[in-house]
């Protein structure tokens, strides 16, 4: 089952803008879904992005931000 978190809490998490992370749900990069009229993110699949865009050499990068759980 997964750890849903809200859109505001993954930017809080990750360091990323809500409206980026809204860009990401829609592209399919990270998964989310819809809770009456809120967005909930996977809390699972936002860590693992994150993980795979440090380590990626396509050019991805996380957020600058002190606040990136590592």
């Amino acid at each position: 089952m997964a750890d849903w978190i809200t859109i505001r809490q993954a930017a809080e998490l990750t360091g990323y803008h809500s409206e980026h992370l809204r860009e990401m749900l829609r592209d399919g990069k990270i998964n989310g879904q819809k809770f009456g009229t809120v967005w909930m993110v996977d809390e699972h699949s936002m860590l693992l992005y994150l993980k795979m865009a440090r380590w990626s050499d396509d050019g991805r990068r996380g957020p600058n931000s002190s606040r990136v759980v590592k």
